[in-house]
Parts: C-alpha cells; structure tokens; sequence
C-alpha cells in the first residue's frame, strides 16, 4: 500500500507526486493515457516531437514558481530556450509581446494607445501583477481556509500592498469599464487573446487579478525545453522514477472508494491501496469516479462551470527548415477579426521547435503546432 495515490499525470499531478516522493511518502501516479503531461502533454510521429496544449514552461528559472519545485524535489535547472516574446498578429496592426518591460511598456503604448486612460489601466495590471507574482512565488494559498493562511497572504502580499487586495472583487471587463475602454477593439482583442489562453476565460468575466497575471505571463519568464514537452517530461519522469515514485500510463480510473485502511482506487489495470488519495482529475472526472466521496462537495462547482468547458483544436506539421527560417520570434499568435467571437480559428497560436533542436525535429527540420481553441460539441 502506497502513502498517496495522485489521480492524473498532468502538471498538477505529476508535481504533488514529486513533492510528496521528495518529503519521503510512497507515491503512484495512475494516468489513462499512454503518456504524462496532460494539458501540458506531447506527440510523436516519426521523429517529430509536438506540444499538445501549453508549449511553453512559465515561471522555471531561479526563484521562480516552477524553479521553487524543481529545487524542492532536488531536479536539477531545465534544459531550455528563454523566449525573448512573441508575435500578435492583428487584423489591422502587428504587436510585439517583449519579455522585456521596458520594451513592452513602449510598445503597447504604441501600439495600443497612449492616452491617460490606457496609461492608468496598463499601471494598474503592472502593479497587481508584480505584487501577486511575488506572491506565487513567496507560497500565497488560495482561498484561504484558515486564519493561520490569512496570516501567510499578508505576509506574501507585504502590508504595503494589502490595498490591491479588493481588486479580487474585480472583473477585468469591469476596470475597462472604469477607464473607458470596453469599445477600444484593439486593446480588448490584444486583452482578450492573452485572458483566453491564460486564464481560459473571457475579457468581461476573467477575475482582474488572475487577468493581470496572465496578460503578464511573459515578463515571469517563458522557457521552451529542448525538445519541447517531450524533453521536459522525459527528463520529469526519470527524476521522479529513481527518486523511488511509481507511475502506471495506459490506467484508467474506474471507481475510488474509501476502505478500512484507506481508500481502494479500481482502473483498468487492477485494483490500487493507499493511504490518501489526491486527484488531479477535471472537477467533473473526479465527480464521476469518487460519487460517495466528493459529489456533493463539487456539485457547486461543476453546476457554475457547465456552460465554461471547452478544448482545443491543433494541426502538427513537421517542415523543412527553409519554411520558418529568417524569424526573429518563434511563437505567434493570430486574430483574424476583431468581431468574431474568440475560438474556431479566431485566435490562433503558432510556436516552431527551436533551430538545432533535434530532440523536436530531425536536422533539417522544424516542429510547428497551430492551437485554436473550439467548443467540444462539435467535436
């Protein structure tokens, strides 16, 4: 019998194993598909390596979020490309979205307007993001559940900040509301193309907070691993294996029930013990597989974010170097027109395996995932 069994092979799943293997529980990963990664997953197809959902690692360099777990779990630094930005292409305008801050404030004022109003939004997003990146990375804990986690956030925030605080209150569709600029459609299609692929939501209903770290997800540092998600997992997985963890792929989750000594966990493989269970499943896989144990605690949940689920769409080419070479950035993003709804083709994002990484491609060629995101009905 395992200390902990974590349901799901994704990011989250795969980091809480490596924390709790690292602090010396027994853990096992129980994954249904044929590899980890998740939403942050990959494919191969003769000899070619393709992203499939996140393309980029955010936050893993020294004192980062994701440097913070690799040096807890004893992993040594990535193996990686620091992105200096990418591309927005735009119906009417082309923008560059600098890592560089000082490059990206002249930029978008630019760009996107340099009126008092687009000043005061842009100071505002760069102020609660700074804050709350530090936050992240000083172990905020939300939502708090606790007086002793409300004691950890102020001390993560500093009493300094403790102002921007009642900005959680806040839409992003409400502070473009405030300064005036709902109707500005380049600014609000930039917006919402970042909101979209960051926070999954939209430019009026994404938490302001969580739209200003996503806006500003650049500037926390966007690294591409040799070899794209395959080198990274591939690395991920031989660490956690030899520091003792165990993971079973092609392991579907049948039923979770709590037994005498702990929880028995049924799959497709056989029939699983453990002491504790986490899942790191979708709310409503979660629901399905546990009902005695968590559907009622999640009925709330899944009942707010029914009409919110969606997936992706995404074409993997592998071509001669020729196609793509000559361009400065090798990540992309492409609205077509400022009308539509975002989705189906209206916001696109195009990233290209690194020139020499014959981990993603053989030599001569290049890697190149176009991602759209679409409803699941029709699919």
């Amino acid at each position: 019998m395992k200390d902990v069994a974590i349901l799901g092979g994704g990011i989250a799943g795969m980091a809480t194993a490596a924390r709790l293997q690292a602090a010396g529980l027994s853990t096992i990963v129980l994954e249904a598909h044929g590899r980890v990664g998740g939403c942050a997953g990959y494919f191969r197809k003769n000899g070619f390596s393709f992203d499939v959902g996140a393309t980029t690692l955010v936050d893993f360099e020294t004192g980062g979020v994701g440097g913070e777990l690799l040096e807890s779990i004893g992993m040594p630094a990535i193996d990686g490309e620091a992105l200096p930005g990418y591309v927005a292409w735009m119906p009417d305008r082309t923008v560059t979205l600098y890592r560089d801050q000082n490059l990206w404030s002249r930029e978008r004022l630019a760009k996107l307007g340099d009126t008092v109003a687009h000043q005061k939004l842009w100071k505002l997003l760069d102020q609660l993001a700074s804050v709350f990146w530090e936050a992240s990375r000083n172990g905020i804990r939300l939502p708090l559940q606790s007086a002793r986690e409300l004691l950890n956030s102020i001390h993560c925030i500093g009493l300094g900040n403790l102002h921007l605080s009642r900005y959680m209150l806040f839409s992003m569709g409400e502070i473009l509301n405030m300064f005036s600029l709902r109707e500005d459609r380049a600014l609000c299609g930039l917006l919402g193309m970042l909101i979209e692929d960051t926070v999954h939501s939209t430019v009026d209903n994404a938490p302001l907070i969580n739209a200003a770290l996503g806006i500003t997800i650049r500037g926390a540092g966007l690294t591409r691993h040799a070899g794209g998600m395959y080198g990274f997992w591939k690395r991920f997985v031989e660490h956690y294996k030899g520091s003792g963890g165990t993971l079973y792929l092609g392991c579907k989750i049948e039923h979770v029930q709590k037994s005498d000594q702990g929880f028995s966990i049924t799959t497709s493989r056989g029939i699983f013990a453990a002491k504790q269970v986490v899942s790191a499943l979708p709310l409503e896989i979660t629901a399905a597989v546990a009902p005695d144990i968590t559907e009622r605690q999640l009925r709330p949940y899944l009942k707010r974010d029914e009409c919110s689920l969606g997936g992706a769409a995404i074409i993997f080419l592998g071509v001669p170097e020729s196609e793509v070479q000559g361009q400065t950035f090798t990540h992309h993003q492409l609205l077509q027109d400022y009308g539509r709804p975002l989705g189906d083709g209206n916001n696109m994002f195009i990233s290209v395996s690194a020139n020499g990484d014959q981990l993603s491609a053989p030599s001569g060629y290049r890697s190149v995932m176009i991602s759209t995101h679409c409803a699941l009905a029709d699919w």
